[in-house]
């Protein structure tokens, strides 16, 4: 099978009639790809999201009821906007004299996790693109297999990619002038 014909039917979830070798670099390349993102978005670019959440009669919310992996609670409001003391435990929150269920809003980065190879990735409006992902997984399958070169090679240009993205924008101005 052709590399077009193999991608196609990867982006088209026809995976169910893969060979063994085929269903097993497609696992591979999966768990490169989320590897890839989950690098991204814990050291070089979390995204943060506000949530409304429930608390219990202790105050306490357990983050796996957040819609994402917390990696770090940046604050915790009242649904009218007043800032919230908390503690941050390992697994959940706790936020100081509520004593009924309340309903407070949550702020806190995490990293996305794709659940199938086709499914969006929440980079959208960041300058993280398909292409510098390419690259990573690219580097992360060829350590994988054991390509040192081809692995280096790739990593650089991942690295090189990541930072033209992280760079800010800078504006250009073209300076006032007068014409005689």
């Amino acid at each position: 099978m052709d590399r077009l014909a193999a991608a196609a039917r990867l982006t088209s979830n026809q995976t169910a009639n893969l060979s063994p070798h085929e269903a097993r670099e497609f696992d591979i390349l999966f768990q490169c790809t989320r590897a890839v993102i989950d690098e991204i978005g814990r050291e070089y670019m979390p995204l943060t999201i506000t949530v409304p959440v429930q608390t219990n009669t202790e105050g306490v919310v357990e983050h796996r009821t957040m819609p994402h992996r917390v990696l770090e609670i940046i604050s915790v409001k009242s649904i009218a906007g007043q800032k919230l003391s908390f503690l941050r435990e390992v697994d959940r929150i706790r936020v100081a004299n509520i004593t009924t269920f309340t309903t407070i809003l949550v702020t806190y980065k995490y990293t996305p996790q794709p659940q199938s190879l086709t499914s969006r990735v929440e980079f959208d409006g960041t300058r993280i693109g398909r292409r510098l992902i390419a690259f990573g997984v690219a580097a992360e399958f060829c350590i994988r297999q054991g390509l040192i070169d081809e692995a280096a090679l790739w990593d650089r240009r991942y690295k090189d990619a990541l930072l033209a993205a992280l760079r800010p924008l800078r504006e250009k101005r073209v300076k006032a002038r007068r014409f005689k």
